[in-house]
């Protein structure tokens, strides 16, 4: 499931809220598919991708501009993930816990080096 979300923090909640009533009525195996990558910081330029890509330019189609262009993300899944610097889950990584978001990837120093993530 890929969603456009394109007006900030406003827009982003309430896609949130409404995906949390969707995940909740899915069953668990729904829950741990879904992540927000954000183009800008502050969740901003967002798409809500699925809970693994290997290859945003393969896996995201339209949202293939996200290769090496995340600012902000926020961990909507049931799991622990994972976002590497490479495609296919290689080089360095960082981890959000469930419900956890960064809202400035600049402060850990990952801000446009996200090309891969997955439960970890």
């Amino acid at each position: 499931m890929h969603a456009r979300i394109t007006k900030g923090l406003a827009v982003f909640a309430a896609v949130a809220a409404a995906l949390s009533i969707s995940v909740a009525s899915a069953g668990p195996a729904a829950a741990v598919d879904s992540v927000v990558v954000c183009r800008n910081t502050h969740f901003d330029d967002c798409i809500v991708a699925g809970g693994w890509v290997t290859d945003p330019l393969k896996n995201l189609g339209s949202g293939a501009r996200f290769q090496d262009s995340i600012s902000s993300i926020v961990n909507m899944s049931g799991s622990r993930m994972c976002f590497w610097e490479h495609n296919g889950f290689q080089g360095q990584y960082i981890r959000l816990d469930t419900g956890q978001q960064l809202a400035d990837l600049g402060a850990s120093g990952f801000n446009d080096r996200i090309s891969s993530w997955k439960a970890c």
